[in-house]
């Protein structure tokens, strides 16, 4: 995509983050104000990036088709791209077409129906305006005061709009479930691991919560979305973890599925799965590597390493769901201490599959450009160099340029080519705004397993993928 029309966004804000951007990359950015038009030129050893702003009343129009470097100018609008995601409360629209009335009274119902015991939602009716509109509707967050707009028209069109991505997020992920009608997988162990969570969070004292240093007051929901996208914050309290599995887990699982079926001739190669989990948290790459079981039919083997111990009580109940299934010990250190108490001598890594889920992202939160690029140095040097001949490497992250997959092709660029082969994939969402293009795509996205009512209800849990992923195969 070389350009881009009528943009809701400032030509200040554009500029101010390519100046940024340009910064991080070691380029020199250089107005020019044509007739008609703004040129900003990209400066470096390499011929310049182009390209060209115009300002028209819909909006912020971007050219990046001219110019001597179209490589630099494709990295420039991808940037450009993630930047201008979050457009406008006013200009955001999610829109479900062949929707029957049957489908829309679900979602309606599914809607009245949620609650997490933090957040519900009110429906209020609107008059329609003209003969084509069958029902106008606002949603309404009780606690928050947030709302959108919700019109379903006689020829099955449903339009969601005037949000703000968390409870339009929210909203139209229940429309995708009531919709997709694919969710027939019975995973057993994974909805025994979500019953015990939910358990645990239902039951969770609430004085515990007042005591708390986190600044959520018992909003979970609200938390996670700040340790995903907003402040620096850990997972530091217990409620929160037991929280995340059923938000989270079914579309992560799913992900890690998706990927391994993408190897499955290499993977049935193996004698047996020895997985090392680098930052393993909740371990849903593991809930979706033991959905392969049937298909794979070979011993697994988990080793997950990660530094917060507040994970614990989540592995016990994993550890009790999956004994029979997986051989399985947690290793609450640092990844290169727990690699010198077992290999001092830096033999074989014995792991075939090695993974990073959602790791990268978080990584990048805390340390500079320069102490991930070393983490990442030493990754390959202290580990992967040492796995042996035909393992898998699996990042997968958040679809962002800058907070994942630029570190993705860091890493990527380390690798010899005569030993590695090097494997790009994502998940494509049901708008361009909710996914950019990285290598191959996965067109099954939406989560196929089936989820009890009473988690629907509580959780709304996320079920379409929109991940990227970087898929390393060792060749010798």
């Amino acid at each position: 995509m070389l350009s881009l029309k009528n943009i809701p966004i400032d030509f200040n804000t554009v500029a101010e983050k390519l100046d940024n951007f340009s910064n991080a990359k070691g380029l020199t950015m250089v107005i020019e104000t044509k007739n008609g038009f703004v040129e900003l030129k990209f400066y470096s050893s390499m011929p310049p990036g182009l390209l060209r702003l115009y300002n028209t009343k819909k909006g912020l129009t971007i050219d990046g088709s001219t110019g001597k470097n179209p490589d630099l100018n494709k990295e420039l609008m991808e940037f450009i791209n993630e930047i201008i995601a979050v457009k406008k409360n006013d200009e955001q629209r999610i829109t479900f077409k062949n929707v029957s009335k049957d489908d829309f009274e679900g979602i309606i119902k599914r809607i009245s129906l949620f609650s997490d015991g933090e957040r519900s939602y009110q429906i209020e009716d609107k008059a329609v305006k003209n003969t084509l509109e069958e029902k106008h509707l606002i949603i309404k967050d009780i606690k928050s005061k947030e709302e959108l707009n919700l019109k379903y028209y006689t020829n099955g069109t449903l339009y969601i709009y005037g949000f703000m991505w968390d409870l339009g997020e929210e909203i139209a992920n229940i429309a995708h479930k009531v919709l997709g009608r694919q969710r027939q997988t019975h995973v057993d162990y994974l909805n025994e691991i979500i019953h015990a969570c939910n358990e645990k969070y239902i039951t969770f004292n609430v004085e515990e919560c007042i005591e708390c240093d986190n600044p959520c007051n018992g909003n979970c929901s609200s938390f996670l979305q700040d340790i995903h996208y907003g402040e620096k914050k850990r997972y530091s309290c217990e409620k929160v973890i037991n929280y995340y599995l059923p938000k989270y887990a079914y579309r992560y699982a799913f992900e890690i599925e998706q990927l391994l079926k993408l190897h499955i001739d290499q993977i049935r190669n193996f004698d047996s799965l020895n997985i090392l989990s680098i930052g393993c948290g909740p371990c849903t790459e593991l809930l979706g590597i033991t959905n392969l079981s049937s298909m794979i039919k070979k011993p697994i083997s988990y080793n997950g390493i990660d530094l917060n111990e507040k994970w614990e009580k989540v592995h016990s109940i994993i550890k009790e769901k999956l004994s029979k299934r997986v051989t399985l010990k947690y290793h609450y250190k640092d990844i290169f201490d727990f690699l010198s108490s077992i290999t001092p001598m830096k033999k074989v890594i014995q792991s075939n599959i090695l993974i990073f889920q959602y790791v990268i992202s978080d990584i990048i939160k805390y340390k500079s450009t320069e102490e991930v690029h070393s983490f990442m140095q030493s990754l390959f040097g202290e580990v992967v160099e040492y796995l042996p001949k035909n393992a898998i490497i699996i990042f997968n992250d958040i679809n962002h340029k800058q907070k994942a997959r630029d570190t993705f092709d860091f890493f990527a660029s380390l690798l010899p080519e005569n030993k590695y082969k090097i494997h790009k994939y994502y998940f494509k969402g049901k708008t361009e705004e909710e996914y950019f293009i990285y290598g191959e795509e996965i067109k099954e996205t939406e989560v196929p397993y089936w989820i009890p009512d009473y988690i629907e209800n509580k959780y709304n849990p996320w079920c379409i993928c929109k991940s990227a992923a970087l898929v390393i195969g060792k060749v010798e």
